[in-house]
């Protein structure tokens, strides 16, 4: 059988339309961090925290990059450090701290 062009074009299409835009969620659907790429330099951002949205805004991907530079060269390069600066429970706290590889 000999492969579907045009499906294979459309798939490469969708998979590409779907790379440019990053949707997670977590604590229980309360947090919530959106990236689309404008391909333009610039990325729309949205992240909320506790239900709350914190940010959504067109910004530079360098904006995102610089704060997560600046965070981990603050704490060094140490996620689980980092996760502790945060004011939650310890336990939650550690709960996080046991997601996190390498």
């Amino acid at each position: 059988m000999k492969p579907n062009k045009r499906l294979m074009k459309k798939i490469m299409k969708r998979n590409l339309a779907l790379n440019s835009c990053i949707n997670l969620t977590g604590n229980k659907g309360g947090d919530i961090f959106q990236v689309i790429d404008n391909q333009d330099g610039t990325i729309h951002l949205r992240v909320g925290s506790s239900c709350v949205m914190l940010i959504d805004k067109i910004v530079p991907v360098e904006f995102l990059t610089g704060i997560i530079h600046n965070v981990m060269l603050d704490n060094n390069c140490d996620v689980k450090q980092i996760i502790d600066t945060f004011g939650w429970g310890e336990s939650f706290k550690e709960e996080l701290k046991k997601k996190v590889i390498g």
